[in-house]
């Protein structure tokens, strides 16, 4: 008797544990998101009389991929491709449009919360992006348009703030906060990125 109760026990306690430590698995998922580029703007030289316009704001998509090592922590794998931000300056001279793209990876590593506030999740990690854009430059009076096109390319950091809940089955919603660091590689590029996403768990 003893031993069928000491065998009942330890069923009951490996199906507990079952319950509250899921197996590791693999998720994947797609994130909207919005753009705020912070970059310091020059002070136009001396004699600057003209207008300066400019979109710091743009969307962007992003997938990702991770592996759930246990309840709290997870690798993260992503691709970040984004719209334009645009600039204008005009001036006695002419106008000068520039427009600039962002895309590229971030590895990062991603702690979920199992209590206190389930589902609230913290992450940081580094990125790979590039920056590829186009300068048009229009003289004034001859109407001459010069273009010139670049890009450049460089590692970086985020870290970044979210939650996620289960909406049903193996999918997840996700609102979240991500700041990208020296993007491209520039010291004083860095993005605020505010997203809408969804998970699907394997």
């Amino acid at each position: 008797m003893k031993k069928i109760l000491f065998a009942s026990a330890l069923l009951a306690a490996s199906s507990t544990f079952a319950q509250t430590a899921p197996a590791a698995s693999f998720y994947l998922g797609i994130d909207g998101n919005y753009l705020d580029l912070k970059i310091p703007r020059d002070s136009p030289p001396g004699g600057f009389n003209g207008r300066y316009e400019s979109k710091d704001k743009t969307s962007a998509v992003r997938v990702f991929g991770g592996y759930q090592f246990t309840p709290n922590w997870a690798m993260e794998l992503g691709y970040l491709s984004s719209g334009k931000f645009t600039m204008r300056e005009t001036d006695a001279f002419g106008t000068i449009d520039a427009d600039l793209k962002i895309s590229g990876v971030e590895l990062s590593g991603v702690y979920k919360f199992t209590e206190g506030v389930p589902g609230l999740f913290l992450k940081a990690g580094v990125t790979q992006l590039k920056a590829k854009g186009t300068v048009r430059d229009t003289a004034a009076g001859t109407g001459i348009v010069t273009t010139e096109n670049g890009s450049t390319s460089g590692s970086g950091a985020l870290f970044g703030i979210g939650y996620e809940t289960r909406l049903t089955g193996n999918l997840d919603g996700r609102i979240g906060f991500t700041r990208y660091q020296r993007v491209a590689g520039e010291n004083d590029a860095n993005i605020n990125s505010f997203y809408l996403g969804l998970k699907y768990n394997f």
